[in-house]
């Protein structure tokens, strides 16, 4: 349901902002979105499932929407995407290897920091129903923001976790997805493992002209006298 609420929320702001004029065909469009919305609410009132065919509605109303705001929006996003950071080392220290591994081999894997509110249980916020709802959802790792409490005083309703996900969603994806935690939430590139730079070997004049400050003259000096 919620694919189809966020395009519609997207098209209403660009007319208040007036970048998109109001006509007939777009009031129809919104219409029938709100119909279908009406409809879904009224099926999980009556059933607590959608229908079988809800998903292939929403999606062909939201491509509908969508094709309203035309390209400028996309070309947008593309950039904004291209533009995050690469994520802190510490961000990843909660996931393998191989989780990385798998992580790397997508185009433009995305990095998601969440860290909820302290009270985020008292406004009826379940942080790790946010985190799993997350699009196309690589990896997910868990960790304390603070060290623990002591026993005598831990409280349960205090939110303390951090919660990072690595996913193969688009920037756009994963701001819908979290609309209501945007404010709590990072997005930083996944970049590459970092390359291994080998010992430089043979004669030092050739290890400085290949940048050799990683090349260390008392070892080699000291390598003489043993030979």
């Amino acid at each position: 349901m919620t694919r189809l609420v966020y395009p519609g929320e997207d098209v209403l702001s660009q007319v208040r902002t007036g970048a998109m004029a109001l006509d007939s065909n777009l009031v129809d469009l919104l219409l029938d979105s709100l119909d279908h919305v009406g409809g879904f609410i009224n099926q999980l009132d009556r059933d607590g499932t959608l229908s079988g065919d809800a998903d292939r509605i929403a999606t062909g109303q939201a491509g509908a929407l969508r094709a309203r705001l035309g390209g400028a929006q996309t070309a947008t996003a593309a950039v904004m995407e291209a533009t995050l950071a690469p994520a802190p080392a510490a961000w990843l220290d909660g996931f393998t290897t191989e989780e990385l591994a798998t992580a790397r081999a997508q185009p433009a894997a995305i990095v998601v920091r969440y860290t909820p509110e302290d009270g985020c249980f008292y406004a009826g916020t379940d942080p790790l129903a946010a985190i799993r709802d997350m699009p196309e959802l690589l990896a997910v790792a868990v960790a304390p923001r603070d060290a623990w409490a002591a026993a005598a005083d831990f409280d349960p309703y205090h939110c303390n976790m951090v919660f990072t996900a690595i996913t193969g969603a688009s920037r756009d994806a994963i701001e819908q997805a979290m609309t209501y935690e945007i404010d709590s939430v990072e997005l930083r590139a996944l970049a590459d493992a970092a390359p291994t730079v080998a010992a430089p070997v043979g004669d030092p004049a050739d290890a400085a002209e290949r940048g050799g400050a990683a090349y260390r003259p008392h070892a080699a000096a000291r390598h003489r006298q043993r030979l």
